[in-house]
């Protein structure tokens, strides 16, 4: 039983890293803070199909590059192929450095 638990784990470590490993590389981000600690941007859509529900992770670091804080936006509407979208994330808390990446989204899908 206890095989049959690390063999699962396993598995869902690995997929769980091709996941995160596959969310940007079509998309990618413009971004940066204002004086009212605001993270504004743009995801850029280099994909061929129109994209939707796009979730903005922006993770607060420390010196070291240790996360400190993490706070979600989203990208309104659907982003089509080779097109640009606003997004702001507000009242990101103070810290040394920021990482802004897109954490999810949705390809939407055309009539088959």
């Amino acid at each position: 039983m206890r095989c049959l638990v690390l063999a699962i784990g396993l598995v869902l470590g690995v997929c769980m890293a091709a996941r995160a490993a596959d969310v940007n590389p079509p998309l990618h981000v413009s971004w940066t803070v204002t004086p009212s600690q605001t993270i504004e941007g743009r995801v850029y859509n280099d994909f061929h199909a129109s994209i939707t529900q796009i979730r903005v992770l922006v993770e607060a670091l420390d010196e070291s590059n240790r996360v400190v804080s993490t706070k979600f936006g989203y990208v309104f509407g659907t982003l089509a192929p080779s097109d640009s979208r606003y997004f702001d994330v507000r009242n990101v808390p103070p810290a040394h450095h920021y990482r802004v990446a897109v954490e999810s989204y949705v390809q939407e899908r055309g009539p088959h």
